[in-house]
């Protein structure tokens, strides 16, 4: 079944309706959209669903294990590869690569990503909506990229601009150098809240 195939137009409104208007309870409208997805994919060939039913199990059961394990190791030999853990570690490897404090050097943003904040700016200017720019802290050794604040004085200093690259956070607040942990998290988002009030601009 091709998604422009006359099989498709039929089967498509059917499902909609369906799950929408007739499997009002969540746990029958997941059970119907389950089954609804192996008659799609067993169209091709039916022989190749035991595939998807191993993988739906093993998925399954997987999520009933990660949700009542509390112990972070039990969480790890569960999720195996799939799992990662930001912390501190991460930084200080970070750190050890960097022979200097110059940083990161990032590319250019491509062409194509300042065209659609263009049409990004355009679209909220017509549909009266705020648009704010945002840059979230930063470890002190990646200070240095300026790529943004670039594109921004280029093209959008009509719009608010909450830099927050510099703020100081010790580096137990950092995952990495460019994404902040949990206890980072915490502390920002206060700090956050109170500059988009003073923006007024609504949560």
């Amino acid at each position: 079944m091709l998604f422009n195939s006359v099989e498709f137009l039929i089967y498509l409104p059917i499902v909609f309706l369906c799950y929408w208007f007739i499997f009002r309870k969540l746990k029958i409208q997941n059970l119907f959209i389950v089954g609804a997805s192996y008659l799609f994919y067993g169209w091709w060939d039916w022989r190749f669903l035991f595939l998807i039913l191993l993988s739906t199990v093993l998925c399954y059961v997987s999520g009933l294990a990660i949700d009542k394990a509390r112990d972070t190791s039990l969480r790890k030999l569960v999720c195996g590869a799939n799992y990662t853990k930001l912390d501190r570690n991460k930084l200080k490897e970070d750190l050890e690569l960097t022979t200097n404090s110059t940083g990161i050097k990032h590319k250019d943003i491509p062409d194509q990503n300042i065209r659609y904040y263009k049409k990004l700016d355009k679209w909220c200017q017509q549909n009266n909506i705020t648009l704010v720019f945002l840059n979230n802290p930063m470890h002190r050794s990646v200070w240095c990229d300026t790529t943004y604040r670039k594109i921004y004085s280029e093209y959008f200093t009509h719009i608010p601009f909450i830099d927050n690259t510099h703020i100081e956070l010790p580096d137990s607040c950092f995952a990495d150098r460019v994404h902040l942990n949990t206890t980072g998290a915490r502390i920002y988002t206060d700090s956050l809240r109170k500059q988009i009030h003073s923006l007024h601009i609504s949560l």
